[in-house]
């Protein structure tokens, strides 16, 4: 009896797992937008350009240095402290100006200026003198506000004319110590420049004590004139004028004109 039912062999087909594989998956390739990378690059590189001329190219390297209002003081003397060639942007105005002013003494002031491409314009202003105040032995220039700003030499001839007030305190002196208040000064000037033509007394010098008020000014005559520097000068030299004419005989030591409406003399 035949179980597979028709008598005829069955045929078996076998399939070759090479020859029958699943579907090929086919890789798309990838596309890469470089346009914002070409706009980055059209931004940048202009200002990468612009930035190396600026500050390294020589067209903005330091060729010209002028310096004016300076009389006494050389010109070499300043612009040594800036060096041709370095960039004019990155030269820092604000570092120079106080060096300069530290280390020259007779420069009251000043100021730098930059000239784009390459050029620095120094405006100079200069101490005055306006006396020498002498203390310890050490005599020191005071400028129109009253600040010492160099030690005067002896040998100095150019300075030979100013007046000299003396402190009898010796207290110490500082270059850049405000010595006296500007009332003071001119106070001096105008007993200095006025004294010899109303009196007919030169003065020699001037010391202080305890205080800038009250000043003594020792005439060549050899007496001692005794000044309130907070009041007229010009009324106590009328005072002193009346004070020779009538008792030039009486006088020996010094006269005293601080006190207003009275005169003391010895």
């Amino acid at each position: 009896m035949n179980i597979l039912g028709s008598g005829k062999k069955r045929r078996i087909v076998r399939r070759n797992p090479a020859l029958y594989s699943s579907p090929r998956i086919t890789q798309k390739r990838r596309e890469y937008n470089f346009k914002p990378i070409f706009s980055l690059l059209k931004i940048i590189l202009p200002i990468l350009i612009l930035i190396y001329f600026t500050f390294y190219s020589k067209y903005f390297s330091l060729k010209s240095i002028e310096v004016s209002g300076n009389k006494k003081v050389k010109t070499e003397d300043i612009v040594k402290y800036l060096k041709l060639g370095e960039n004019i942007f990155l030269l820092k105005t604000e570092e120079i100006e106080p060096v300069i002013l530290k280390n020259i003494p007779e420069v009251s002031q000043i100021k730098v200026y930059k000239g784009i491409p390459n050029a620095i314009k120094i405006v100079v202003t200069e101490n005055e003198p306006q006396l020498l105040w002498s203390s310890s032995g050490t005599n020191y220039l005071l400028n129109s506000n009253g600040i010492a700003y160099k030690q005067a030499i002896s040998s100095e001839v150019e300075y030979a004319n100013l007046p000299v007030v003396i402190d009898e305190k010796n207290m110490p002196v500082l270059i850049g110590d405000k010595i006296v208040s500007n009332n003071f000064l001119l106070f001096i000037k105008n007993i200095d420049e006025n004294m010899y033509t109303k009196t007919n007394l030169e003065p020699e010098t001037y010391s202080v004590n305890e205080t800038t008020i009250d000043i003594n000014v020792k005439t060549k005559e050899n007496l001692i004139i005794k000044f309130d520097s907070l009041r007229s000068y010009d009324q106590q030299l009328d005072n002193l004028k009346i004070v020779l004419m009538e008792k030039r005989s009486e006088l020996h030591e010094y006269i005293d004109l601080r006190i207003n409406g009275w005169v003391y003399i010895k």
